[in-house]
């Protein structure tokens, strides 16, 4: 269990980092050297793509605009990722049953606050989260968050 919470806050601060380097809501293009090379950061209104993300989105639900980010680093490693958010009037109980019936169990967790399910995929390629949240904030609603990351310098997956 806390190699899963591991990878997962990895992967989320993976997926933060291109969004917090261009900011929210604007067709952004950015690039950033490091050592490791360059990493390149695109975001904007349009939704990331099921191919792009490596898991289906919840149908009928609403994308978030500007929540979208893609990125690549330069590095020969062929790292990349790709994350973004969407809304639904459908049951958190619904939203986790799709999910459930395409990806496995999930981990859920649930409080006075709301209620939230996660499910984590991996392959020998890639990282993949899907989070469902039902809070009081969104007046009821569903927030779907998936993201994805894919490349040999990704903890947990073997290098070239």
């Amino acid at each position: 269990m806390r190699k899963i919470l591991v990878v997962c806050s990895l992967l989320l601060v993976a997926l933060a980092l291109p969004a917090f380097l261009l900011g929210c809501g604007d067709n952004n293009s950015s690039t950033v050297s490091t050592p490791e090379g360059d990493l390149n950061v695109q975001s904007g209104e349009q939704a990331p793509t099921e191919a792009q993300l490596g898991v289906p989105i919840y149908a009928g639900a609403q994308y978030v605009a500007g929540s979208g980010t893609s990125y690549s680093l330069n590095d020969g490693s062929g790292t990349k990722g790709a994350s973004g958010s969407w809304v639904t009037s459908d049951s958190f109980a619904k939203v986790v049953s799709f999910y459930t019936d395409k990806l496995g169990a999930p981990i859920t967790s649930s409080d006075e606050q709301g209620q939230v399910a996660v499910w984590l995929m991996s392959t020998d390629q890639s990282i993949s989260t899907v989070t469902a949240t039902e809070n009081s904030p969104t007046g009821g609603k569903v927030t779907i968050e998936i993201g994805m990351m894919a490349g040999s310098t990704i903890p947990g997956i073997p290098g070239p």
